[in-house]
């Protein structure tokens, strides 16, 4: 749920202002304390601000009572009473309110899912300019979310978005140049967006410029920068980037062969139940490849691939399945697996009299 950015104030100034009754800087001062962090009495003075602020009608401040009620902010946790505020504050106009409003709505708890009711909130925020509304009316053209399914309309959001330095829509507008999706591929100007948000530090960011420079769209091929980014995105935490990496040293492409550290990207993917990664782990394991040499570690891993539904570990697991004598399970890995169009399998049921079906 939405919380307007909070602003850096010199609090002395705000408290001469808000005791002469300055609504504005009572609101500010809830804001500087709840910026302030989670301890307690930093709670209670951002609510009491906030009351204070509300009750003489300002409708953020409201929002931000409403918004401390559903949290069990700096007061007793009344979720109904939250709900009822917020509601309050967006019909009064608050961008905040509508925007927490549109939140809750979009959510699965204690509000009844309304994703139509939510997008008119949205809009409503939307046309007072504030970016974050514009991010998510994107998102909701983008997948159909309360309204008719219309990349072009997420395309022109998402710009809105983007303009005011919202780095979510930014992102969006990479993928959207980069894809085509809603406007016609421009793969510069969606590299120009990517690098912006990489240099911003975000690991997706990170991630598509990589994709850029390895691809050599917009930018000219360059495997050494692909593979810094990349690598960037990987150390953040991107599970997707932890694995291509992996790849990259494991492969030798581009870099020097580092079959050890890709072991350790494969593992941190792995973490993340990336599918691929556990199986590229699973055969480092069972090989010794990078690692000290585990066969059951192995088999282990590659079971755990064969479960998430990766089709060559499902071949893999039923030829051992039928090596140990289990034919039943075996023959039920061989079927998913040519189900999901593994060649391989397909053979291993020819020869057991049984026919694989292929996507």
């Amino acid at each position: 749920m939405s919380g307007q950015p909070y602003p850096n104030i010199d609090i002395s100034a705000y408290h001469a202002r808000a005791q002469c009754g300055d609504v504005d800087a009572m609101y500010l001062i809830g804001m500087h304390y709840e910026k302030r962090g989670q301890a307690l009495e930093n709670q209670k003075e951002a609510f009491g601000y906030y009351s204070k602020a509300a009750a003489l009608n300002h409708p953020n401040a409201i929002a931000a009572v409403g918004r401390c009620y559903i949290l069990g902010y700096g007061v007793e946790k009344n979720r109904e009473l939250g709900i009822s505020e917020i509601r309050r504050a967006a019909l009064a106009g608050s961008v905040e309110g509508q925007l927490c409003l549109g939140d809750l709505l979009y959510g699965k708890e204690a509000v009844p899912r309304d994703l139509s009711e939510a997008f008119s909130w949205f809009e409503k925020a939307a046309a007072q300019g504030d970016h974050r509304a514009q991010y998510r009316i994107g998102v909701a053209c983008t997948y159909g979310f309360g309204v008719e399914k219309d990349l072009s309309k997420a395309f022109d959001y998402f710009k809105l978005a983007s303009q005011q330095g919202d780095i979510e829509a930014k992102l969006s507008l990479a993928d959207a140049y980069t894809q085509g999706r809603g406007t016609p591929i421009n793969h510069a100007e969606g590299f120009k967006l990517w690098l912006e948000a990489a240099q911003y530090g975000h690991p997706l960011g990170q991630h598509g410029l990589a994709y850029m420079y390895a691809r050599g769209q917009g930018v000219e091929r360059n495997i050494a920068e692909a593979i810094k980014w990349c690598e960037m995105a990987a150390e953040r935490g991107l599970a997707q980037a932890q694995y291509e990496t992996a790849l990259y040293y494991y492969f030798g492409e581009g870099c020097e062969k580092d079959q050890s550290k890709a072991v350790k990207y494969f593992t941190a993917a792995a973490a993340q139940e990336h599918t691929q990664a556990l199986f590229m782990l699973a055969d480092c394991y069972y090989l010794g490849t990078g690692v000290e040499q585990n066969k059951g570690k192995g088999v282990e891993l590659k079971i755990k691939a064969a479960q998430k539904g990766h089709p060559l570990a499902l071949y893999q697991v039923g030829v051992l399945m039928l090596d140990r004598g289990s034919k039943e399970l075996a023959v039920q890995c061989l079927s998913e697996s040519a189900r999901l169009g593994c060649n391989e399998a397909a053979e291993e049921l020819s020869k057991l009299g049984l026919k694989g079906e292929m996507n």
